[in-house]
């Protein structure tokens, strides 16, 4: 018979199914073993008590997570483990497990339609879901998956209906009911050696090595703006157009032959503006032959970045909220993210907990300042506390800068590229999207010392190797021709600014003005208390205005609801006016 390992973090529901199992005959209790850690300790007394076999792994002892992915692969090989099954196990397994067990591991996961995204949670959110959207003869599914969280094979599904009269508890419960009697029974056929994961019917994919990552927030709410015809404030992209000598120049070059590859670093041309662009504003001088690449957008800069520092077993320290593309940039490196929290209302850093969460291991902190999704902005205190730090410790550093020149009610953007000390460690990383109102072109770039450059580039050449020629010669042109638009950028946008947040004077949302980007934090704790995951849904739903949710930019949403949502304001002023309309109206 096959042999069943159970990792619990707790002594849930799942676990207590099997127990109950194992007591009554139904599953032979010898092929059964509970393996939980320090969090599982309620699970493993709780199996010993019912004559089943127990292993404790100590957190204490593997806190790294490598350690501990380690240590559970070589207890579930040594236990000669078949089939492991996640019982409330709160971490996802590391990729070393994940591949000594192919298609063996085996996680309940209960799944909503395609129209709700088609991701399997748990708790009351998935229900409420189910029932709030008016989607009673759906229901939800319940699914025995194998390997991958959200995409693997399904081993054995059961379907639960929602009933005219259900409350969220009534599903609620009716879901957990499914779930035992799914898992004992599939189980029970796996020991007999009844059914296979059917991986032997399904094409082959590789473990994940992001398996709880899904489509971005901003694309599902924009697609969820265009299904139910809502004013999108969601996604960070203007509607209006970038200025008319930008899109000729580009033309120009276009239709006259300049259409092939460029140099690696992008055109000379283009790196000579940025460079003259930078010690302008910053009084920085460099070489736009070593210190200045061009990339396929901020995003390809910032990955570049991080893969040229991070080595496996590195750690990173981000600011939540932090930006979506942070944290899977330094795992796919094989890198460990460190969380330092700005609080609200102010969202400024708390320099004792980021100095106490810096470490030996500590290769690199990223900030973005004019900051998404916040709009706060870094004062020069800041920078120089920033740069002693980088002194004392000796890591690098990522600016994310994007929002540079988008800054307002006279405030000064302070670039690393000002603080010759912090420079020296650091990549400061620019988008002219964001500046030119043309998000679409993705084309950004990275100003950093040669030293970091040259390591910076090893990895571009291999991701994009270069950027749009036709568009970096237009841009070129209009950088070095016309500095105005960027020295008048935050006018431009401190008047968008100014007049959503007038607009919004006597509505029962809380407003502190931004700082800085084109974005605006609403808070509606006087109006709705609910998660702003499920506010923004229903309001892009109900009331047609799509926002983005706040909490999906801490590393644990689930932990930090702070009742805010993030309005764009890169629009005209008519959408601005509708928009400001509809909030004004809840």
């Amino acid at each position: 018979m096959s042999r069943i390992a159970v990792l619990a973090s707790h002594g849930g529901s799942i676990l207590q199914a099997i127990m109950d199992a194992c007591a009554t005959g139904e599953l032979p209790a010898e092929v059964v073993l509970v393996i939980g850690n320090n969090s599982g300790s309620l699970a493993l007394r709780r199996a010993a008590n019912a004559g089943i076999e127990t292993l404790h792994l100590s957190s204490r002892t593997h806190s790294d997570p490598h350690s501990l992915d380690r240590a559970i692969r070589d207890a579930l090989q040594g236990a000669g483990a078949d089939w492991v099954m996640l019982a409330g196990y709160m971490k996802k397994l590391g990729n070393e497990t994940l591949q000594a067990f192919p298609n063996r591991i085996l996680n309940t996961h209960p799944a909503l339609l395609p129209k709700f995204g088609g991701r399997g949670f748990y708790g009351r959110k998935v229900h409420r879901a189910v029932i709030d959207a008016g989607e009673r003869e759906s229901g939800a599914t319940v699914h025995l998956v194998d390997a991958d969280y959200d995409t693997g094979p399904t081993v054995a599904q059961v379907r639960v209906p929602v009933q005219p009269d259900d409350a969220v508890e009534d599903l609620e419960q009716r879901v957990q009911a499914a779930e035992r009697v799914l898992v004992v029974d599939t189980l029970r056929d796996l020991v007999r050696g009844t059914i296979t994961t059917g991986r032997e019917h399904s094409a082959p994919h590789p473990v994940s090595k992001l398996p709880e990552v899904g489509t971005t927030i901003f694309t599902v709410m924009s697609a969820l703006a265009a299904e139910e015809g809502a004013l999108n404030l969601s996604q960070g992209f203007p509607d209006f157009d970038g200025p008319k000598e930008l899109i000729e120049r580009v033309q120009h070059y276009l239709t006259h032959g300049f259409n092939q590859y460029p140099p690696m670093a992008g055109v000379a041309a283009l790196r000579e503006a940025i460079a003259v662009k930078v010690r302008d504003l910053y009084g920085l001088a460099v070489d736009p032959e070593t210190e200045v690449t061009v990339t396929s957008g901020a995003t390809e800069a910032l990955f570049c970045a991080m893969a040229a520092v991070i080595h496996p077993g590195d750690e990173a320290i981000v600011f939540d909220p932090a930006y979506d593309s942070y944290e899977p940039g330094i795992r796919l490196q094989g890198g460990i993210t460190r969380h330092v929290p700005l609080r609200p209302p102010g969202y400024r850093v708390d320099w004792d907990l980021l100095e106490a969460t810096v470490g030996p291991r500590t290769r690199l902190l990223i900030f973005n300042t004019p900051h998404n999704p916040t709009g706060t902005v870094w004062e020069r205190e800041d920078l120089e506390r920033l740069e002693a730090l980088v002194a004392r410790y000796g890591f690098h550093v990522l600016a994310d800068e994007v929002y540079e020149h988008i800054i307002f009610d006279g405030r000064q953007h302070q670039s690393v590229c000002r603080f010759p000390g912090l420079f020296e460690r650091s990549f400061a990383v620019s988008s002219f999207g964001k500046t030119y109102h043309v998000t679409g072109w993705k084309i950004g770039y990275c100003v950093a010392p040669a030293p970091l450059s040259a390591e910076f580039r090893k990895v571009h050449q291999f991701v994009t190797f270069t950027s749009n020629t036709p568009v970096q010669h237009g841009l070129a042109d209009f950088l070095a021709n016309h500095p105005e638009h960027h020295l008048e950028l935050g006018s431009f946008y401190q008047r968008k600014r100014d007049l959503f947040c007038e607009l919004l004077e006597g509505s029962r949302f809380s407003v502190t003005p931004s700082a800085g980007t084109y974005f605006q934090l609403l808070g509606y704790e006087r109006l709705f208390n609910e998660r702003d995951s499920d506010l923004a849904f229903r309001l892009t739903r109900e009331a047609k205005l799509a926002s983005i949710p706040v909490s999906i930019f801490y590393g644990n949403p689930d932990a930090n609801d702070h009742r805010v949502l993030r309005f764009c304001f890169c629009k005209d002023d008519d959408t601005l006016r509708r928009g400001a309309e509809i909030l004004r109206d809840l």
